[in-house]
């Protein structure tokens, strides 16, 4: 099915929204997004705008003529954290790397769920390579085939814009991303596309990763986004799971890697004199992952 340019450009300008930070600006003033759109992937914090992806002021104009932010999920990964840190006016615990945009077309019930992509930059440069070029990308979609964190962060954001109401009940939901974004796009369209309270309508991804196969005899998303976050309360269920696997095993996870990455899990914290995971896990020889490699794609569907 042929779609026409000016219909992708239209979702280009959406993608750009959510590549650009918004925590902290008054989505309801005017010049404050403008100001945001233009610094693109820059935070105000590092003016050598080392980041390319910003709106020129026809482009503001063209965006905000046709459509509104409405939230947007983001955090800054400040080393200088004390405390754990959530996406605003949320409960949801912003430590995966995860950023998404709520954007609705104005006079309509037609809404478009942005997801960013790698954030490559290191923090001291403002951006968040350690989580989303280790964390996600090489961790999880290169060596298992799932961003699992993120796609588990993007499922509890989802479930809080429909429970706050920006995203009411009967909108229409389009969906995009790019890079690392393209693979959550793909498995959160997966996951939600026979759902009834929200019609899902189309999903355009730009240079996007696909995903990988479930090594355990399943390829269910939905599933395997459970099976994480059941996982993520209760370390045992994993830990249970590989009893008497060799070490070879694709689903064994040496300790050593457990704890070099659990900064990237949910049940991770920050703490005043540090971090320390949420729950003692005696037990933590337990994969989260697949045992097969992504399918890379790029597509509007």
């Amino acid at each position: 099915m042929s779609i026409d340019g000016s219909t992708w450009y239209d979702y280009v300008l959406q993608q750009m929204a959510a590549e650009a930070y918004l925590e902290g600006v008054n989505l309801a003033d005017v010049d404050s997004v403008t100001d945001a759109l233009q610094l693109g992937n820059n935070r105000r914090e590092f003016p050598s705008l080392q980041g390319f992806t910003r709106f020129a002021d026809v482009q503001v104009s063209e965006f905000l003529g046709k459509f509104q932010i409405i939230a947007q999920a983001s955090d800054y990964p400040n080393p200088n954290r004390t405390g754990p840190v959530y996406y605003a006016g949320t409960n949801i615990l912003a430590n995966t790397g995860l950023s998404a945009t709520l954007i609705q077309k104005r006079g309509t019930n037609e809404f478009t769920l942005a997801v960013r992509s790698t954030e490559f930059r290191t923090v001291t440069d403002g951006g968040d390579r350690d989580r989303d070029v280790w964390g996600a990308d090489v961790r999880g979609i290169f060596q298992y085939g799932f961003a699992l964190a993120q796609l588990s962060a993007l499922e509890d954001y989802y479930e809080w814009l429909k429970r706050s109401g920006n995203l009411p009940v009967g909108a229409i939901l389009n969906v995009t991303g790019y890079s690392l974004g393209g693979h959550l796009a793909t498995v959160f369209t997966e996951i939600h596309a026979n759902d009834t309270d929200v019609s899902l309508n189309r999903t355009y991804t730009f240079n996007g990763a696909g995903r990988g196969t479930w090594g355990q005899n399943a390829n269910d998303p939905t599933a395997i986004v459970a099976y994480y976050k059941a996982v993520s309360f209760d370390p045992d269920i994993a830990a249970g799971f590989v009893v008497g696997l060799p070490v070879t095993d694709p689903r064994y996870v040496d300790l050593k890697w457990l704890r070099l990455f659990e900064q990237f899990s949910p049940i991770y914290k920050w703490t005043p004199g540090g971090s320390r995971t949420v729950q003692s896990c005696p037990r933590r020889r337990a994969s989260l992952a697949t045992n097969a490699k992504p399918r890379w794609a790029t597509r509007g569907a």
